[in-house]
């Protein structure tokens, strides 16, 4: 737990006055590639590539070389769960002072960042997954992250392809929310952080406000529990990051979500950040199969198949029902009928040329990068080693799915809300 104290304002203004002293700097993309290359000693080096599932951090700290700048690089440390198990590695970065990025969207808009993560994608199949995610969330507008492709060096060693992203707890800052959590599984707090700023609140009362979330999961039902739920939290939001897990199949659940928390209204209120998006076309559900990670709070659940899932709650349109919190969802009739709601929104704003928009921004994004040999041999660091041919099938192949999916989403849509209204 990490609790600052006046210092949101300050930094707000020492980021604010940073901001303007370095708008002069040219943010453009070379060859539209933007490299990132971190000078360290060639033991650090060598010691990232042999750690095995040990989250290093780098001292001294390396310096970063952007744009022909130099950046103070104040914290280095590996990230990430399963990429620590790999060569190409993630990385969560700290500058003293803000790197500008330029977006990929628009080259005359520019984001500031002293914290930024960089995943390494290596289970990101032709790093097609995460960004498409991130595009649909963003449409959604439940994913206000900053994130864009990069490349990474260590030295004079080219990483590859890398997905920047803002980190949370900077735009939870920024944003002027006090706290920000992690969510475990079976709905427990991994991580936290707290920014105390505008209210006399202490971290331990968003925790026990986040905590009656999932106390009241078990107390109350149909409008009440909607209600209580309504106050708590953005349950909109909710419903949409759901409804795009439905749609895009992810594989990779309960733990990949944040609850950001400010005061309002005269309570704890809290908001969503949908976190890594690195399993999604799944065919099973994260829950099943597996006798750990499941919600407990209304007994032991186990599921050995999609039967078993359908034998519980019926035959829902929600791909996971791991988390507490979503398994009643899919349970209550009044809860269900109100996620439908959010469910045919996301159906008639993800439409199919929105889907062509954004994979044809991905193919844009990453063109540059296939061309460059040296950047698309670091995919054999993955879990699969693929070329530009591989890219273009996928991105062929998806985006033709993506579309007969929606397509059934939205006739099933239908069917529901009939069948329980």
């Amino acid at each position: 737990m990490v609790k600052y104290r006046f210092i949101f304002i300050i930094c707000l203004l020492l980021t604010t006055l940073l901001h303007s002293c370095y708008e002069e700097i040219n943010l453009g993309i070379e060859d539209g590639i933007t490299r990132l290359k971190f000078i360290m000693g060639s033991d650090k080096e060598d010691s990232i590539y042999e750690a095995y599932n040990v989250r290093l951090d780098i001292q001294p700290n390396p310096t970063l070389i952007y744009n022909n700048k130099e950046f103070e690089v104040e914290n280095f440390n590996l990230r990430g769960e399963s990429a620590l198990r790999y060569r190409k590695k993630s990385f969560s970065v700290e500058t003293e002072i803000p790197i500008g990025v330029t977006s990929p969207f628009n080259s005359q808009e520019h984001y500031y960042m002293r914290n930024i993560k960089l995943i390494s994608l290596v289970s990101d199949y032709t790093y097609l997954e995460g960004r498409l995610s991130f595009g649909l969330l963003s449409k959604l507008e439940i994913q206000p992250l900053f994130f864009s492709f990069v490349e990474v060096f260590l030295n004079e060693n080219t990483q590859g392809v890398y997905m920047l992203i803002e980190d949370p707890d900077e735009y939870t800052f920024k944003q002027g929310y006090e706290f920000i959590l992690r969510r475990g599984y079976n709905g427990n707090v991994s991580k936290s952080w707290f920014y105390q700023n505008y209210s006399s609140l202490e971290a331990s009362d968003y925790i026990k406000s986040f905590n009656e979330i999932y106390k009241e999961l078990t107390n109350l039902d149909g409008e009440a529990l909607y209600n209580f739920l309504s106050g708590k939290l953005n349950i909109n939001n909710y419903f949409k990051k759901i409804a795009c897990d439905y749609l895009m199949m992810n594989g990779d659940y309960s733990d990949e979500i944040f609850f950001i928390g400010k005061f309002k209204s005269g309570s704890v209120y809290f908001d969503i950040i949908p976190r890594d998006y690195n399993d999604i076309f799944s065919k099973l559900p994260h829950e099943v199969g597996k006798k750990t990670g499941v919600g407990k709070r209304f007994g032991e659940r186990y599921y050995s198949s999609i039967e078993d899932i359908i034998d519980d709650v019926g035959e829902k349109l929600i791909f996971s029902i791991e988390n507490d919190l979503d398994y009643v969802i899919a349970r209550d009739k009044f809860l269900y009928v109100k996620y439908l709601e959010q469910l045919d929104t996301v159906c008639q704003i993800i439409s199919e040329n929105l889907i062509d928009e954004i994979f044809d921004d991905i193919k844009e994004e990453l063109d540059p990068y296939y061309k460059v040999p040296e950047i698309i041999e670091q995919s054999k660091y993955g879990d699969h080693e693929f070329s530009k041919d591989d890219f273009l099938l996928n991105l062929k192949e998806k985006r033709a799915f993506l579309k007969n999916r929606l397509t059934a989403t939205k006739q099933k849509v239908t069917v529901h809300k009939c069948l329980y209204q």
